[in-house]
């Protein structure tokens, strides 16, 4: 007989926990982007004020790109450990077991 076993409720409570940051990185990223919503061209008018804005307002959509994939990879390493944990009891509670067997 093996040693090896898995506790599927382990692996739903790290599921809740991915979901739980998955949740607080997009609730972050809104809020980042409602407050930067009025910041576009706040360096200035003049010609080196706009040259900055110009980098800076251009970074603003690579942040939210990243966040987001963020975002997803980590919806989906909850989805695969939820996944995992119902293979497993699955598992478990399907295998047949002969009687018959020698130890």
């Amino acid at each position: 007989m093996s040693d090896f076993s898995v506790d599927p409720a382990a692996f739903r409570t790290a599921a809740s926990t991915f979901d739980t940051a998955g949740n607080q990185l997009s609730e972050a990223l809104g809020a980042l982007l409602a407050a930067l919503a009025d910041t576009g061209g706040m360096a200035g008018a003049d010609k080196p004020g706009h040259r900055f804005s110009a980098s800076y307002d251009g970074t603003v959509p690579s942040v939210e790109s990243v966040t987001r994939t963020g975002v997803t990879g980590l919806k989906s390493i909850a989805t695969g450990l939820r996944t995992t944990a119902e293979n497993y009891r699955d598992a478990d509670t399907t295998s047949a077991f002969p009687t018959d067997r020698e130890p």
